[in-house]
């Protein structure tokens, strides 16, 4: 199997949805006589990089993050290339022969991901796609 890391690099530049605080570093202790390592700080929001939002993140009764399986995340993945698509992620946004081969889906939905500024035409995924994909028993989009 082929592992592709699609994961952003944390940085304070990092394009964040509106609203939502920057990332930031530091180095709080340093390795001197009174101190025998180097520890580090990391401040950022939960939609800081490349992340997955639990289901608590869309439902006051969902799984926090600490409570989801890994499961889901690790094995084969569909990629569904979407960059045609505009406003939303919709099931018009798919070929008329897609079909579903795994129980992961990712869409690329751009052709080059912006790494310097929020995209204020971000598109989302229609909730009726991710009924149709819940229906065909995909577990991760």
């Amino acid at each position: 199997m082929m592992i592709i890391d699609i994961s952003q690099t944390l940085r304070p530049d990092l394009p964040m949805w509106p609203g939502e605080a920057p990332c930031e570093g530091e180095v709080v202790a340093k390795i001197s006589a009174n101190c025998p390592v180097n520890v580090s700080r990391i401040l950022m929001s939960a939609h800081s990089g490349t992340h997955a939002d639990s289901p608590f993140h869309y439902d006051d009764n969902g799984l926090s993050s600490s409570e989801c399986e890994l499961s889901p995340y690790i094995g084969e993945c569909q990629v569904v290339d979407v960059s045609h698509a505009v406003g939303v992620i919709s099931l018009d946004s798919l070929s008329n022969d897609f079909q579903v081969t795994s129980q992961r889906v990712l869409f690329r939905s751009y052709d080059r991901f912006p790494h310097t500024k929020w995209d204020p035409n971000f598109k989302a995924i229609c909730p009726d796609l991710i009924r149709y994909l819940a229906k065909k028993k995909v577990k991760l989009v």
